[in-house]
């Protein structure tokens, strides 16, 4: 045990030997002590060792003093999480500083291990909890890096955990769906592509998202997909055309209350003709397979999920535009659920004669928009206009 413990000695901490308190000299993997001039390793003579203290680097602001348990600098020097121990007056002192962002102009904070530390602007969030004895732990980070929609950040404690939160971020974050087969391949790939750039960081596994692959709507992670996917062919082949016999057997029609379960039919039907994710990448004007409209939406597909993933069963998931009559400077692309479309149930008052009534409706297939063809703008061509 002991021999266990004085190989994982590093830099800075100290053991007791022949009556001195020694600091450790690390050498490639390897601890040493200096003693009379030479460089004597710890495992000859780790029978004589008295006494190991680990270092234990410190955080100082004004008198203020914490203990640095860890933190994460991105690649601006930027502080994004930080959790320090101590007195909790001198903790509190020392978080607050943190929480002022780029307020705090002289930067007054000195961080062992650290030679520079900058802040965001804002965010910065603080969750302070006592032990004893006056005792607190304080966890100070940058909630958007780390969470929602700016997310840059990806962090554990192991690589299992590190991964863990990747498969997170894809799910929450990225508009793209990825094969849940190939993930593990997707994050090494992203790693080794530098893509995920492993961030300075005590006690903590962190990656840094690439500006790249987030920035145009995530176009370049796309293409790395689309790339491992080619890279798969083969597979990728055998699995679709087992599925194309299978396909039909396995959709679970939604139930609607506005169309017959014939009209829902044909919708999917029409959903078969369709290209799958990603086919029409880079097209510029795309043909429109389906045009979904209610009172106040209208809903172009051009692309559908034909396979299924771990969260849509097959043909559930598309791609298209999505139009808001009500207010077109919401009109986006982006992916929708055909079943959730078809369950919904849309109330509309209607007001004759006899006085109003409330009825519902929901979203329908127009049966004769055919030939059509949408740009990324929105706009609809006939066919002999883009040739």
């Amino acid at each position: 045990m002991q021999k266990d413990k004085l190989s994982k000695l590093t830099t800075k901490d100290r053991v007791l030997y022949d009556g001195m308190l020694r600091e450790v000299i690390k050498r490639g993997s390897k601890p040493f002590l200096y003693i009379d001039n030479q460089l004597i390793s710890i495992n000859d003579i780790s029978d004589k060792i008295e006494y190991i203290e680990l270092y234990e680097p410190k955080i100082y602001y004004d008198g203020s003093k914490g203990y640095l348990e860890k933190y994460i600098l991105n690649s601006k020097d930027e502080l994004v999480l930080l959790e320090i121990s101590g007195q909790e007056t001198q903790i509190k002192a020392i978080s607050s500083l943190v929480l002022l962002g780029k307020k705090n102009k002289k930067n007054e904070l000195s961080i062992d291990e650290i030679k520079r530390v900058d802040f965001f602007q804002n965010g910065y969030r603080r969750k302070i909890q006592t032990l004893e004895d006056g005792i607190s732990n304080c966890l100070i980070y940058h909630s958007n890096s780390i969470s929602g929609k700016e997310q840059n950040i990806i962090f554990g404690k192991t690589e299992d955990e590190v991964y863990t939160r990747f498969l997170s971020w894809l799910k929450d974050s990225v508009p793209y769906p990825t094969h849940k087969d190939y993930n593990k391949t997707l994050f090494e790939e992203l790693k080794n592509n530098k893509h995920l750039v492993e961030m300075r960081s005590r006690n903590l596994i962190a990656f840094e998202i690439s500006v790249e692959l987030i920035s145009d709507e995530y176009k370049l992670f796309k293409e790395i997909v689309i790339n491992l996917l080619k890279k798969l062919n083969v597979l990728e082949d055998k699995i679709e055309q087992k599925q194309k016999t299978t396909n039909k057997e396995k959709i679970n029609y939604p139930k609607s209350t506005y169309l017959t379960e014939k009209q829902v039919k044909n919708i999917y039907k029409k959903l078969e003709t369709l290209p799958n994710i990603y086919e029409y990448d880079g097209v510029k004007y795309k043909p429109v397979g389906i045009k979904l409209f209610s009172p106040n939406m209208t809903y172009y597909v051009v692309e559908v999920n034909k396979n299924g993933d771990e969260w849509f069963e097959p043909y559930e998931r598309c791609f298209g535009y999505v139009k808001n009559e009500s207010n077109p400077s919401l009109s986006e692309w982006g992916y929708f659920s055909i079943p959730e479309l078809l369950e919904v149930q849309i109330p509309v008052r209607f007001i004759n004669n006899s006085g109003p009534t409330n009825f519902h409706v929901g979203f329908e297939m127009d049966l004769y928009f055919e030939d059509k063809y949408i740009d990324i703008r929105g706009k609809i061509y006939n066919k002999d206009e883009i040739a």
